[in-house]
């Protein structure tokens, strides 16, 4: 059987050394884990520069290999999508109402 990933909108930060650094990434040596890395339902993982840091349906972090990341998602424009459905809906209200 095959599967393909269900559209999810997520949120998703690139981690890059000295430059900046996204919310959820975690510095504490006492946490079981060098550093950096995230807290996520499995335990810490380590994040290196480049990773992107994932914010999931659930609200979880998780990092993610910018190579795995660029092939999997791709940037949402909320702008555009907000303009396209009020079109749509504008031409609805006017189809209605003939």
């Amino acid at each position: 059987m095959k599967y393909r990933k269900k559209p999810v909108i997520v949120e998703a930060e690139q981690y890059v050394e000295e430059v900046n650094e996204p919310e959820g990434l975690c510095w504490k040596l006492g946490c079981g884990a060098d550093c950096p890395h995230v807290h996520t339902l499995e335990g810490p993982l380590l994040v290196k520069s480049g990773d992107y840091i994932i914010t999931g349906v659930k609200g979880e972090k998780y990092p993610c290999k910018s190579d795995i990341f660029e092939a999997t998602y791709e940037r949402v424009d909320l702008c555009g999508s907000l303009r396209n459905l009020l079109q749509l809906l504008w031409r609805a209200l006017r189809l209605y109402r003939k």
